[in-house]
């Protein structure tokens, strides 16, 4: 039979290896199979023996094996679909295609095959059951459970069709022997006929293959540990960056003002505090409806406002009356919220008490409450009014020393997580990291320094986003995948009564060969560019010196702690499609809820406030006002400059609100818009004009340098004017 009209390998085998011995794991399966690699050498005159010949065959065979187990991995390349036959009787049809087995064999099918799949179910049946043709070889869930309604009517059995690679000994010759005559002849395979052959298996889960996200966990650990790590070190920062900023402003004695943003906020808060109604009572459905956003908001907006009356409290009396003669109304404002500030605390104090999730918030939530009662007191004594407690209060840091111990508790247990995973795991990349956790030094005793507080929270929130990104810059390597299984699965299939029901051919693996992958993800090719940018890029980031002082944190007249702070897993929760997909997905709430809490807090935390210098704190331009605007930030920062030139979308907003109904068209809009900015910029005109005073530039770099620049001016004009001086005597004497 010629090479042409010889049948497929494997064609019309059910079982059993037809092309030979199959290849094993025992022989390919270690880490290590074919190697270590050798190659032949020749050289003239050299004796060849059989061993040279077969070391250079079973060399490139070894490193094709190699090369296509590591670099492509193991399953389908393409083609093998299994479809139903076109005369049914139990039968299928296996279309021609490729694959690889985890060893790295190449399985080629070069044409269609037939499988009769109740023949291979009877020998299936037998080397189940040890050599006995009796019962059905396969259990389902309806042989445990045979009373569930949903088996009654079926009798279908799912089976799963496989393919391995073989190989057959082929062309037998007869050696030659020269000198011995009495040497035994046997014949030997001069050729090996690689094939392949079907085998049908009983259901299984297949094993989970080793990926990014089980190494990353693996690396973190406890998702809920790490999220709660996260949490505390992001509530530190963002509490030390605002006691930093108070601590400054407290300690160089400046003086409170009261702004139009406090006006504002004292209406807001009016307006947001009035509307919670009776707050506090369980009876009431806005206290059993209320959501742990929602009262971070609440929260939030009685500091904010108490916050508010209090820097009106601590104005003197001249400024207090300057104020209520320019805003009449101003007074009963503010005792209007003084009084919504008192009526709400109670109600506020057992609402966040029972919905707050970390005894640190509902502590933050208590001082809050307390102390904004306590200092927006109209019969507070003089002497409690003069002291810091209240001027913090007014900067937005309420403090108190169980508070500070708690931020020490909650950093305290941050840095010992810290310490315990990196004795867990090796160090991949960071190998100064475990040192530098080491050296953090938190501060104790019953008030720690505020400064140093929130320098060691800066410390340990930059600590677990460098241990967090050396954990998945390490999973983004793959590790090479064991071969414990050579066979491929094809497809599974369900039969009942000797018929081929129904074929799912995608429970099958796919190599993810470069021509699938440009057929599946055309945009593939970035990934490698975002993947460099995402861990090298942001780990020289964080490689960075930084200096370990102050920082600078704008002071805003609402700081919106609890909402900067708050589970990100809120802007989900309460969704009612949630628990379906839970359970679609097969995944626990509770890991979910904490790997969207970990990811927000540390997007929080990197991208908090900036790191700068404290000599920044003690120049003459913060001295004169927080917000005030200096020279140089007109000139460096355009964006800024226009903001403050432009109009805001909210007054855009609220004159377009004052248009509606009216005939107008949008050409008269603009003029209006126009004519607000222009009233804006004769407002930054005099601000300028009282800022830029001789006697606050003259220190400025940009005044020194015009100033030396206009004395070599008048330096060269005075030698152009003695030069004319001369030339006009000169002819006049001639």
């Amino acid at each position: 039979m010629t090479e042409s009209t010889k049948p497929c390998c494997g064609s019309g085998a059910a079982s059993g290896c037809q092309c030979g011995a199959s290849c094993t794991c025992q022989q390919c399966g270690n880490e290590c199979a074919g190697g270590p690699f050798e190659r032949p050498r020749f050289f003239s005159g050299q004796l060849l023996v059989e061993e040279d010949l077969q070391l250079m065959s079973d060399y490139v065979a070894a490193k094709s094996r190699v090369h296509n187990r590591f670099l492509h991995g193991a399953g389908v390349v393409c083609g093998l679909q299994v479809m139903c036959h076109p005369c049914g009787g139990g039968k299928v049809i296996v279309q021609p295609g490729n694959a690889l087995d985890c060893c790295g064999n190449d399985i080629y099918v070069p044409c269609p095959v037939e499988l009769d799949i109740n023949e291979m179910i009877d020998q299936l049946r037998i080397e189940k059951r040890g050599g006995y043709d009796c019962g059905d070889p396969c259990e389902t869930d309806c042989d445990e459970n045979p009373d569930d309604p949903n088996c009654a009517e079926r009798n279908a059995r799912k089976y799963c069709l496989y393919i391995n690679y073989c190989e057959e000994l082929e062309q037998p010759v007869a050696p030659y022997v020269g000198g011995d005559n009495c040497a035994v002849q046997v014949c030997e395979p001069t050729r090996i006929r690689e094939g392949y052959r079907f085998e049908l298996r009983c259901p299984e889960e297949d094993p989970k293959p080793d990926n990014v996200w089980d190494r990353i966990v693996d690396c973190i650990g406890d998702l809920t540990q790490a999220d709660k790590a996260a949490e505390d070190g992001l509530a530190a920062s963002t509490y030390g960056s605002r006691a930093v900023m108070a601590n400054q402003m407290v300690l160089a004695g400046e003086p409170i003002r009261f702004e139009q943003a406090d006006r504002d906020q004292l209406s807001k808060g009016i307006a947001e505090l009035s509307k919670i109604g009776a707050l506090g009572d369980p009876d009431e459905a806005i206290t059993q409806q209320a959501k742990e956003g929602e009262v971070r908001g609440w929260l939030d907006t009685f500091q904010a406002t108490a916050a508010a009356v209090i820097r009106y409290d601590l104005l003197d009396e001249n400024t207090q009356g300057s104020l209520e003669e320019e805003t009449p109304e101003l007074a009963q404002q503010v005792d209007q919220a003084r009084e919504l500030v008192h009526a709400m605390a109670p109600g506020l104090s057992q609402v966040s008490a029972l919905k707050l999730s970390s005894d640190r918030d509902r502590l933050v939530a208590d001082t809050w409450l307390t102390q904004g009662v306590q200092w927006t007191d109209p019969n507070i004594g003089a002497d409690l009014k003069a002291s810091d407690q209240p001027l913090r209060y007014a900067l937005n840091t309420p403090y108190s020393g169980e508070l500070q111990q708690q931020f020490v508790k909650d950093l305290s247990r941050m840095r010992g997580w810290l310490l315990q995973q990196l004795e867990r795991k090796q160090l991949f990349a960071d190998c100064k990291l475990r040192n530098d956790v080491l050296s953090i030094k938190i501060p104790q005793g019953s008030e720690p320094d505020p400064n140093a507080l929130a320098d060691a929270a800066f410390q340990l929130v930059e600590a677990l986003l460098r241990y967090l990104v050396d954990c998945i810059c390490a999973a983004l390597n793959p590790p090479c995948q064991p071969c414990e299984d050579s066979a491929v699965k094809l497809a599974c299939l369900e039969v009942e009564d000797c018929e081929v029901l129904r074929i799912c051919n995608l429970e099958r693996t796919f190599v993810l060969s470069w021509p699938a992958m440009r057929y599946w993800i055309p945009f593939l090719s970035t990934i490698g560019d975002l993947f460099e940018e995402a861990c090298c890029g942001f780990r020289l980031d964080l490689s960075r010196p930084r200096d370990s002082g102050g920082r600078e944190t704008r002071f805003l007249r609402s700081q919106n702690y609890m909402a900067q702070t708050a589970p990100a897993y809120r802007h989900i929760e309460g969704q009612a499609q949630l628990p379906t997909l839970y359970k679609i997905a097969k995944v626990n709430e509770a890991t979910v809820r904490s790997a969207i809490n970990l990811g927000g807090n540390l997007s929080t935390a990197a991208l908090g406030e900036v790191s700068v210098s404290p000599e920044i704190l003690k120049t003459p331009e913060f001295a004169q006002g927080i917000g005030d605007i200096a020279v140089s930030t007109l000139v460096d920062r355009p964006v800024v400059r226009e903001r403050l030139l432009g109009p805001t979308q909210a007054e855009i907003a609220d004159l377009k609100r004052q248009v509606e109904g009216f005939e107008i068209d949008e050409e008269e809009v603009e003029q209006l818009i126009e004519r607000r900015v222009e009233g804006k910029l004769r407002n930054i005109d005099r601000a300028l004009d009282r800022r830029l005073t001789a006697s606050s530039l003259s220190a400025t770099k940009v005044v020194k340098d015009l100033k030396a620049q206009l004395q070599e001016q008048k330096k060269t004009n005075r030698l152009l004017e003695n030069r004319l001086k001369k030339l006009e005597t000169a002819g006049g004497k001639s």
